[in-house]
């Protein structure tokens, strides 16, 4: 992401030339749709029919909601329609996460006609992350572009990455990649399990992180994990 936000800001900052392509022919607006995917803003949306029964077709069939029906639309679980988006097994037994552990931001990329890069148009109905349709979110673009340019100019100079308290300075490769690990698995399902919903999605504990400049991360030389 940090090397597109490079590629792509190398001359400009302003709305008309960095927006368009930061957000849809970049690792940054893949990360923005993946992140409010998996943890949406609103898990439900409320529709009515007011005083009009609704057809609707579901699997070649129709079906037809009566007159002054409230309809709850989870949005969580159409995020996480196998049928459209790809997710990890989960072993609920282990305890293994699952919101964090389905994160994948490449599966927003594909190439365009010129061999580059663009971010995907989701499904029709399978991302409702500003709602959709005539009464769609009036805020998406101005949120989108607030969000971008948030990021940008965040990660332009700065990395974020697991605080870990017990590093040590001298430790080496393999013990500092075990301390990381530790912490990695005990983020991963605060991320998933400690999450609460107050008209919106937030965790319900505090992650331990730290922004660092570029080129001075303390974890830069592990493997990926």
């Amino acid at each position: 992401m940090q090397a597109d936000i490079d590629r792509l800001t190398s001359t400009s900052w302003d709305y008309a030339t960095a927006f368009g392509p930061l957000m849809n022919h970049s690792l940054v607006g893949a990360v923005l749709n993946e992140t409010l995917r998996l943890y949406s803003v609103i898990p439900v949306l409320a529709k009515t029919t007011l005083d009009t029964p609704q057809p609707i077709r579901l699997d070649g069939h129709t079906h037809t909601i009566a007159p002054n029906t409230v309809i709850l639309i989870n949005t969580s679980a159409v995020h996480r329609n196998p049928a459209v988006w790809r997710s990890r097994p989960v072993n609920i037994a282990a305890g293994a996460p699952s919101a964090l552990g389905d994160f994948d931001p490449e599966q927003w990329l594909e190439r365009d006609a010129e061999g580059g890069t663009r971010v995907k148009t989701p499904v029709e109905g399978s991302y409702l992350a500003f709602s959709d349709g005539g009464r769609g979110c009036l805020g998406k673009v101005f949120g989108q572009a607030e969000l971008c340019a948030f990021v940008a100019r965040l990660f332009k100079d700065f990395t974020v990455e697991l605080k870990v308290d017990d590093l040590d300075v001298g430790d080496e490769a393999p013990l500092k990649r075990e301390k990381w690990g530790k912490k990695r698995k005990e983020v991963e399902r605060d991320m998933s399990a400690n999450v609460e919903f107050y008209m919106s999605l937030r965790l319900a504990t505090q992650i331990p992180v730290r922004f660092v400049r570029r080129g001075k991360e303390t974890f830069a030389d592990l493997e990926e994990w």
